[in-house]
């Protein structure tokens, strides 16, 4: 019998390791341009928004697994005119779950877009990338950078991901195959895609992560003095 509290508590645990692995990679590249502009220096936001991201799915897989799987907590906060069945608890559990997950997905990409947008042109000044997809932009950074064969595949699988979701796990594009990790994935239009559990998820990012710090040390990002990140969210007044 699949025991949904212990796989959700290493899903959490998981998450966890990866946020402070972004805290760790962001002190890394904080040291290496000590006199960068922390709010501001793409070399440094860039594992900022990371971290945000990984947080809040901290959060929320927090709030999940010790609210909403816990029996009497669940009926504290959803009130039904009628009990509900089991069947129909794990229904609303696992909505929200997935609505945790596809949140922290679409949010990850939404953060390595906007930072590759500025990526693209230290790794190749002459590239104009105002309304080029994530696809162009990652894949000519990449290929500046001669990191393409390294990491390429793990950014493939989170814009697959990311897209697949937003069709209901469907994947509705051409066909696609990945190899990541020594396994190959099949991305057939029309058919639905199982392969993006929590920990596979996490996988993905450990790998990002890596390949985030390989370009911040590569030499056109070490040589520049100032890299500005035009998408970075102002400051808010004090008591908003």
């Amino acid at each position: 019998m699949f025991d949904r509290v212990s796989y959700f508590r290493r899903s959490h645990t998981d998450i966890q390791h990866l946020n402070r692995a972004f805290v760790d990679a962001q002190r890394e590249a904080r040291a290496l341009y000590p006199n960068a502009v922390r709010e501001k220096d793409a070399r440094i936001t860039v594992f900022a928004k990371c971290i945000n991201v990984a947080l809040c799915a901290d959060f929320g897989l927090g709030f999940y697994l010790f609210q909403m799987l816990d029996e009497r907590r669940f009926s504290q906060i959803l009130r039904s005119e009628e009990p509900l069945t089991r069947e129909q608890k794990i229904a609303i559990q696992d909505e929200f779950q997935q609505f945790i997950k596809m949140g922290m997905i679409n949010f990850f990409h939404s953060s390595l877009e906007s930072s590759f947008r500025t990526f693209v042109k230290v790794a190749d000044p002459k590239f104009k990338a105002t309304d080029d997809s994530f696809k162009n932009l990652y894949e000519h950074t990449l290929k500046r950078l001669r990191l393409s064969k390294k990491y390429k595949p793990a950014l493939d699988m989170l814009r697959l991901c990311r897209n697949t979701l937003h069709t209901n796990g469907y994947h509705n594009a051409q066909n696609e195959t990945v190899h990541f990790h020594g396994k190959k994935y099949h991305f057939v239009r029309g058919e639905m895609q199982d392969y993006f559990e929590w920990s596979f998820i996490v996988l993905v990012m450990y790998d990002i992560r890596q390949m985030l710090l390989e370009i911040v040390k590569s030499k056109p990002f070490a040589s520049a003095q100032h890299i500005e990140d035009p998408y970075t969210t102002p400051p808010r007044p004090p008591g908003i």
